[in-house]
């Protein structure tokens, strides 16, 4: 798959072929086929399986009970995974805002996105914030914004500085 997210990311999902991804990662063409029917099940299997591997953080996360503490492991994880995972992030900015993105991989993004603002939105009440609905969608975009502009601009991005800035304003402290 980094083959596939390394050709998706420099060339485009539309002008990658099967055959290349193939070439680029040493196996053969029907290798893919025997995993994926088709290009469009190859991306989306890209974009979800990272998805699959944030969510692996957000087990942790559930077991903290403590609601300030678990919307700042949020914002951690989401930002460290989007320094340590630039270029994948810089693959998925590209992808998500293509015209030509597959209908069935859009809707299930969007799904995603809803019920991930919706989590926020429980955080974000359960730790006190006002009007914790629109917070979530400015936290989310916040959040996403920072993400694409590290993948953009790297290190000249203030990235820990952001995450700080957000952990202050949204994780109060009990007590």
């Amino acid at each position: 798959m980094d083959a596939a997210i390394e050709l998706f990311a420099v060339n485009g999902y539309h002008t990658t072929s099967i055959d290349k991804i193939a070439k680029k990662a040493k196996i053969s063409k029907g290798l893919i086929y025997n995993y994926f029917k088709s290009k469009d099940d190859l991306l989306e299997a890209v974009i979800f399986d990272k998805a699959g591997e944030f969510s692996v953080g957000l087990v942790e996360m559930e077991k903290i009970k403590d609601p300030g503490k678990k919307l700042q492991k949020l914002i951690e994880l989401y930002f460290d995974d989007s320094i340590k995972e630039a270029a994948y992030m810089r693959f998925y900015w590209s992808m998500i805002l293509h015209p030509k993105m597959p209908k069935k991989i859009n809707e299930k993004l969007l799904n995603f996105m809803e019920g991930y603002i919706a989590q926020m939105e429980v955080m974000l009440k359960n730790n006190n914030i006002p009007n914790p609905k629109i917070e979530a969608y400015l936290l989310a975009s916040s959040m996403d914004a920072s993400s694409m502009m590290y993948s953009y601009a790297g290190e000249r991005y203030p990235m820990e500085a952001i995450k700080q800035q957000l952990i202050n304003k949204y994780c109060k402290k009990e007590g």
